[in-house]
């Protein structure tokens, strides 16, 4: 007894000392957030070529997959992991945004669909195109040998080039090529790609100055659109509407996208779309956020339909103002309620903390209780510390034997069980409760 307490006293000398290194509040494990939102969109593309993404941080990649989460985003697509020929841009590989993709989809109980490259110069020839089938394939097979394919949140791949459903198309290899190698190398994961369509065009429509692709109907372009499916070996046909780029009106969105449904599930594949969510300038020489009014009138056309959109930096809450503005307007409209931190009590700290990412509701808080901390806590969440605290009383710092007071019996069972499961901090609690 006498050699316990002299070591016992040591540590007590030694408290001072290191009470000012290591801090006494317990650790908070990361809750992640996933809405409870019926707004329309519920997946999204992020691009590195085009996406200011490219140059994030973790801690950013976290905020994104936050914010994207709060509107119900379901789908992450991920469009070039390695980057080529690119102008605005300089050749790169972006395995460490990968990484944190696929950590925040964990977080966040998201999908990750991935193309393997990014390179813009494949329509201007058959040698570029063979060109990006040959880097397809070297990079799909680097991704698999990385282990990504494996994960549970790996959903499938992206083909990227993207088809005209207007063209009577002879030759589909370029699509069937790559996903049946995709296909061979993940065989119970799906393949999608986003093809794009234009509207008849008449005088004065912005883009028909210098037409070379045939006019169709909306019967004509489903029955492409189904030729175009059944010929590639592709899963999901995620067709871009066209209301950014091309200008395609909601009448025709109500005319064309129907049709074109109509035929893909007759073929027994997926059909998506793909929003466009930004707006040309007046003078056609940039893309800008649209409008809320606007959206949310292109959305209602597409409600019928899974809805992803290009891409989620015209909603960033990281991008400019704009953006910002339009991720504050769709949270109001749809009415997606504010988020906030929420409490919960870690059995094993045996305090309450403070959930990491915010919540709109109880219920979903709870939900991730159970995914990620199972056997940690209650699995009840607190909107308040004081609520939480209400009903877990806290107990006395540094009280190991739960007697009601700190004395040297906490000292000898912190010695007899240093490291297993008492710490440290368990030590500076001692050290400042002593007596009490």
């Amino acid at each position: 007894m006498k050699t316990t307490a002299i070591i016992a006293s040591l540590f007590l000398v030694l408290g001072i000392f290191f009470y000012t290194l290591f801090p006494t509040t317990p650790s908070s494990n990361h809750i992640a957030q996933v809405s409870t939102s019926t707004a329309p969109i519920t997946g999204t593309f992020i691009s590195f070529p085009w996406s200011k993404a490219r140059n994030f941080s973790p801690q950013q990649w976290e905020k994104e997959f936050k914010d994207m989460a709060q509107i119900g985003i379901k789908n992450v697509i991920v469009a070039g992991v390695h980057v080529a020929n690119y102008s605005q841009v300089q050749d790169g590989t972006y395995y460490a945004h990968l990484d944190a993709i696929f950590t925040n989809a964990t977080h966040t109980n998201m999908t990750v669909y991935i193309s393997p490259v990014d390179y813009n110069n494949y329509y201007t020839s058959t040698e570029n195109r063979t060109r990006l089938i040959d880097l397809s394939k070297q990079y799909a097979l680097e991704i698999k040998n990385r282990g990504y394919t494996n994960k549970s949140e790996f959903a499938g791949w992206y083909v990227q080039e993207e088809a005209l459903l207007n063209v009577d198309y002879n030759d589909y290899s370029s699509w069937k090529v790559l996903a049946d190698y995709y296909k061979s190398l993940t065989p119970n994961k799906k393949v999608l790609t986003a093809p794009y369509y234009l509207a008849p065009c008449y005088p004065g429509r912005f883009r028909c100055n210098n037409q070379w692709w045939p006019n169709k109907n909306p019967t004509e372009m489903a029955a492409n659109a189904k030729k175009f499916i059944e010929n590639t070996n592709i899963d999901i046909l995620a067709v871009q509407d066209g209301v950014g780029a091309s200008g395609i009106t909601i009448a025709e969105l109500n005319e064309f996208l129907p049709a074109m449904n109509q035929a893909i599930i007759s073929a027994g594949k997926e059909f998506w779309v793909d929003a466009e969510i930004f707006r040309y300038t007046p003078d056609h020489s940039t893309f800008v956020p649209a409008s809320i009014n606007s959206l949310t009138a292109q959305l209602t056309a597409l409600q019928n339909y899974p809805i992803t959109i290009w891409i989620y930096d015209f909603m960033s809450q990281q991008n400019d103002t704009a953006s910002q503005d339009l991720f504050t307007a769709y949270l109001q409209h749809y009415n997606i309620l504010p988020s906030a931190p929420m409490y919960y009590y870690h059995t094993q700290n045996k305090a309450c903390g403070q959930t990491i990412s915010s919540y709109s509701d109880v219920a979903t808080c709870q939900t991730n209780l159970g995914l990620y901390m199972s056997g940690q806590t209650t699995g009840i969440c607190y909107p308040t510390l004081t609520e939480c605290q209400t009903a877990h009383p806290p107990l006395k710092r540094g009280d190991l034997n739960s007697d009601s007071k700190v004395d040297i019996f906490d000292f000898n069972l912190l010695i007899s069980k240093f490291g297993n499961p008492y710490t440290i901090f368990d030590f500076n609690d001692i050290v400042v409760n002593f007596g009490k």
